[in-house]
């Protein structure tokens, strides 16, 4: 039984009666212990996130004391006083890492519990108030690139990769404002993106929006950290712009004007002869929006040509990012022909060896395998100016009678000459009179000699009137004289057997001498509208017995 009862500060009292007394001298205990924040994910706490700790005590105890990271935290009682939770709002000035926290508990007989700072279950909340950064940024794309920008067609992948100073949780990534397919874990991640048609050409844009894993938000990442880019691009190429004209004939393997451009970046150009050819390179790694330089078909190409034949140059036109020009068909391609062969010598329709009183009109025809382009000439050997006969020619054949110029004709000394010709066709081929003997020889006579004293001739006909410083002619006089005289004692050409007849018509002659060489000229007699020029023949082996010279006709 109880006689007497001591309080704490010694006094005795006597024993009350009607009263039950528990004596307890056991302190009290923490039997659970757990701890989460108000996170997304419970286990971290950003600034402003609420830790709550929840404990059970093995009996009933007073008010606890609690500090949540190193404050002082509210504390509630649950459905009696053995359950309790304390809770703390965090704050930027919180030392981040894992929350500390310490319950301070006494039960209700006094007894002080043994303070709790762990989780009965391993729980805990790491407090985490720095947002996360990127420590690496590239991009790249699925073409073959050999620089830091890389290029990106339809349907190419374009390719993010980057990483954090923090684990962070599934970022958000956007590609040429679309939504991007990520993976990753950790401070590791990749973002892919297939390019469509439609998208805008340049450099790809990006955005990364990302988080830590206690949702501290970092700031948006839209650049690189190097020099990497990617840039789409979904135009082909243009189409060749042929500086050199097309229709051409070349007689030897052409050097082409023939550029090439894109809007952003070429890398190679070919060509192909004929639409059934082999492609050949241009030129290969430009790194340019444009390529300007001329260039020539392999030799191979060139040889392989057969002269006169029609062909055309297809090409093939790669840009940085894939994209291709290529020729459709001949109306797109470039045309050109090919001709080795010289034009041919002129045809002297007009009779050379001729003698020319006033400036001829010549017949003389002039023709190529294929087509001319023009026609020159100068007189007497190839040292002195050549002077255009025709120019901008087209087809195989140039027969229109011509003259020379009147001052190449007025300048001409009297005597022998010879035209020699430069004739080119549109290849650049050419032909040139290379002597006198395939020159067209022709006599100029100035008519300035004058009449030589004592020359007669041969009369006129059936004793009509004689010719110019003529003598009546013997009525019927004709026939042959025989042993090369006649019957004034005359001596004819050497070697010849003259004879003399008589002219069905009444003629008219004149004689000169021109240096050493005997003319002579006829007209009939009586004739209008001129001169009438009917013949005329040089005597070169006319040989003299006397002052008189009589001419014969044979």
């Amino acid at each position: 039984s109880l006689s007497s009862v001591n309080d704490a500060a010694g006094n005795t009292a006597g024993a009350p009666t009607g009263t039950t007394f528990v004596i307890d001298t056991t302190a009290p205990t923490v039997t659970s212990t757990t701890i989460a924040s108000n996170n997304a994910d419970t286990t971290q706490a950003k600034v402003g996130d609420v830790v709550t700790l929840t404990f059970v005590s093995s009996e009933g105890v007073q008010t606890p004391t609690v500090t949540i990271a190193e404050n002082g935290a509210t504390v509630t009682q649950g459905i009696d006083n053995q359950h309790w939770t304390a809770t703390y709002t965090m704050l930027s000035g919180d030392v981040a890492g894992v929350v500390a926290f310490n319950i301070a508990f006494t039960d209700l007989a006094g007894n002080v519990g043994t303070s709790v700072t762990a989780t009965s279950d391993t729980s805990s909340v790491t407090f985490d108030k720095i947002a996360p950064g990127p420590t690496a940024v590239t991009i790249d794309s699925d073409s073959d690139g050999d620089t830091d920008t890389d290029y990106a067609k339809v349907g190419d992948t374009v390719t993010l990769v980057f990483t954090s100073d923090e684990n962070i949780k599934n970022p958000t990534v956007t590609i040429l404002g679309h939504d991007a397919t990520e993976a990753g874990a950790g401070t590791s991640w990749t973002a892919t993106y297939v390019v469509q048609s439609g998208d805008t050409e340049g450099t790809v844009t990006f955005a990364i929006d990302y988080s830590d894993l206690a949702g501290n938000a970092g700031a948006q990442v839209s650049t690189v950290t190097n020099s990497s880019s990617v840039v789409f691009d979904e135009t082909d190429p243009d189409a060749p712009d042929y500086r050199t004209n097309e229709g051409q004939w070349f007689k030897s393997n052409p050097t082409l004007d023939i550029d090439f451009s894109d809007d952003v970046e070429l890398e190679k150009v070919e060509y192909k002869l004929n639409s059934g050819g082999s492609w050949r390179d241009i030129e290969t790694d430009i790194n340019d929006n444009n390529y300007n330089d001329n260039w020539s078909m392999s030799s191979g190409d060139w040889d392989s040509m057969n002269d006169g034949s029609n062909y055309y140059l297809y090409f093939r036109i790669t840009d940085k990012a894939g994209n291709v020009y290529e020729t459709d068909d001949n109306g797109e391609a470039f045309y050109l022909r090919k001709d080795n062969d010289d034009p041919s010598a002129p045809t002297y329709v007009t009779a050379e060896d001729q003698t020319f009183f006033s400036n001829p009109v010549l017949d003389i025809d002039f023709s190529d395998s294929w087509t001319l382009d023009k026609v020159k000439y100068q007189l007497d050997g190839v040292g002195g100016t050549w002077t255009t006969l025709a120019t901008g020619l087209s087809g195989k054949t140039y027969t229109t009678n011509w003259s020379m110029t009147t001052g190449i004709w007025d300048n001409l000394a009297t005597g022998t000459h010879y035209i020699y010709f430069q004739i080119t066709d549109d290849a650049g081929n050419d032909y040139e009179t290379g002597s006198n003997g395939a020159g067209f020889l022709f006599y100029k006579n100035s008519g300035s000699g004058g009449t030589i004293a004592g020359v007669e001739s041969n009369g006129a006909v059936d004793g009509g009137e004689g010719a110019v410083q003529g003598d009546q002619a013997p009525a019927g006089d004709q026939g042959v004289l025989g042993d090369g005289a006649n019957k004034d004692g005359a001596v004819a050409p050497v070697g010849d057997t003259p004879w003399y007849r008589t002219l069905p018509f009444e003629v008219a002659a004149v004689i000169v001498l021109i240096g050493s060489t005997i003319w002579w000229w006829i007209r009939r007699r009586g004739s209008s509208g001129g001169v009438g020029i009917l013949g005329s023949f040089m005597f070169t082996t006319l040989k003299t017995a006397a002052s008189r010279v009589r001419m014969f006709f044979w």
